[in-house]
């Protein structure tokens, strides 16, 4: 997917943009070894400039199948220069055919590429080297006034190019920012979903594991939610699981994971907090869920489970698995109440 508009990114992460590039270089090049090798100008280029243009473009059609092949074998700089190079190689090319034909096409291209897949600062540096290599050759092979038309036109054709580019990449980027959104997050709650919650977990999971900070994560399921629909109706049970995710918001902090993972069952993960402090988010919840029960009927109870990474809990099914046991727990024991995960017992 191509990186934001105005943010620097690895280009080598986009298989899309490295194998445009390496095909631009392949074809481009391809057609202008075969245009020098043939002396097509009716003068024709010199024998040692038609071998320098060999040489150059051989070469260029080898780093095309790079960047189409082996991208990362490529430095990050040659990446950040691309464009520029395409422009300076397209110049020395239609001077040493000594024939602009084509010329122009061919620099509409670096700009285009850079406003499909690269920042802004970097599309608006190659549309100034394009129109400077357009301006160099029109004065190179027309009189002055026709130079001065024809890179009139290039610019105005080049800049419509880029600003079409640009709003569509925009459109496009804004769309799949929603989507991606859409796809981890609950319609109901605005909270993760399942989906959401089980990558937020496998990444703090890893960096927990990086850092040897502490993790927890908390279960849990609203008390008797199937007799509130059955009883009040789907629209009392949904009122019921937004007052849920209100209280998680109050009593969470931004960092958290919070989570309806299906139905009334709901996931908290809490990174760089034990066992005990992530034990008084439980009990914080199910006080900040009372304070909402005058204004939700029926008034809503918990269940809640409470699990930390230990040397038994190491995975994540592991984690949601003990804090799952602990969630039983509070409810064989009478419901509404908080039961903590202990690994020797779970485990041992």
């Amino acid at each position: 997917m191509p990186s934001p508009l105005g943010q620097p990114s690895d280009i080598r992460e986009n298989p899309t943009a490295t194998r445009s590039a390496g095909l631009y270089f392949i074809l481009i090049n391809g057609v202008g070894l075969a245009l020098v090798a043939s002396g097509w100008n009716e003068r024709g280029p010199s024998e040692q400039a038609r071998a320098v243009g060999v040489v150059i473009t051989v070469t260029a059609i080898l780093f095309g199948v790079s960047c189409h092949r082996w991208p990362w074998r490529l430095p990050l700089v040659v990446w950040n220069v691309l464009p520029a190079l395409a422009v300076g190689e397209i110049w020395v090319l239609t001077l040493i055919g000594d024939n602009p034909t084509g010329s122009s096409l061919a620099l509409l291209l670096p700009p285009y590429y850079c406003a499909q897949f690269l920042s802004l600062p970097r599309t608006a540096v190659t549309l100034v080297l394009g129109f400077l290599a357009e301006a160099a050759l029109a004065m190179r092979f027309q009189l002055a006034a026709d130079a001065v038309t024809e890179t009139g036109i290039y610019a105005t054709v080049a800049a419509l190019i880029v600003l079409a580019t640009v709003n569509l990449r925009r459109q496009r980027d804004r769309m799949v920012a929603r989507l991606e959104a859409e796809s981890v997050t609950d319609p109901l709650t605005g909270l993760l979903n399942r989906r959401g919650f089980d990558r937020f977990l496998d990444m703090e999971i890893a960096r927990a594991h990086r850092s040897g900070e502490e993790l927890t994560v908390i279960t849990f399921d609203v008390d008797h939610f199937k007799a509130v629909n059955d009883t009040h109706g789907h629209a009392a049970g949904d009122a019921v699981l937004e007052a849920v995710a209100t209280s998680l918001r109050r009593v969470c902090r931004v960092t958290d994971g919070l989570a309806r993972l299906g139905g009334d069952e709901f996931a908290v993960l809490l990174p760089g907090t034990d066992v005990t402090g992530g034990t008084g988010v439980a009990e914080r919840l199910r006080r900040a869920l009372a304070d909402q029960a005058a204004a939700v009927t029926p008034a809503p109870t918990l269940s809640i489970g409470v699990a930390a990474l230990s040397g038994c809990v190491q995975s994540a099914a592991e984690l949601i698995e003990a804090a799952d046991h602990a969630l039983y727990a509070a409810k064989r024991a009478g419901r509404d109440r908080v039961a903590i995960s202990v690994p020797e017992e779970r485990f041992g």
